[in-house]
């Protein structure tokens, strides 16, 4: 895993809890297709989206839950930060979380390789490139550039 000086990690953490509460608002939804959330359907979309805006140091990860190698939860780790649709995250409070709240046997946080998209894909997650690109332009609105 990559380190990150703790003045960048406090940026993540404080970036993630910003963009929590915005993702709240109706300007942020109005960037998601009819029916989904930031944690159904809209994941991938916004993981995409904040690596987009953060550049080379974010990554692109996936919850994988016991046995199966379906993701389940997409979001971006820049550093031993990880960023979804509830703001900033370590891997034990993210692992916790989807336990707890979608009663999910988490086994890993890993890369989201090019075959666990094409199985996200044929799940019907959406990712329409359009859509990221809306909502990187509604980020960077928000936000300013990320530097």
């Amino acid at each position: 895993m990559s380190t990150m000086r703790s003045t960048d990690r406090a940026k993540v953490i404080a970036f993630g809890k910003a963009l929590s509460r915005w993702l709240k608002t109706n300007k942020a939804y109005a960037c998601l297709p009819d029916n989904c959330t930031w944690s159904a359907g809209g994941c991938w979309i916004l993981a995409r989206a904040l690596k987009k805006y953060i550049g080379k140091e974010a990554k692109l990860e996936t919850i994988l839950s016991a046995g199966l190698q379906i993701p389940q939860h997409v979001v971006v780790r820049v550093g031993d930060v990880y960023l979804d649709g509830d703001g900033a995250s370590s891997a034990w409070r993210l692992v916790q979380r989807w336990e707890k709240l979608e009663w999910m046997d988490v086994t890993d946080i890993v890369p989201f390789s090019k075959d666990l998209q094409r199985v996200g894909r044929s799940q019907g997650i959406p990712c329409a490139a359009g859509t990221v690109d809306r909502l990187v332009d509604e980020i960077t609105k928000k936000f300013g550039r990320w530097e």
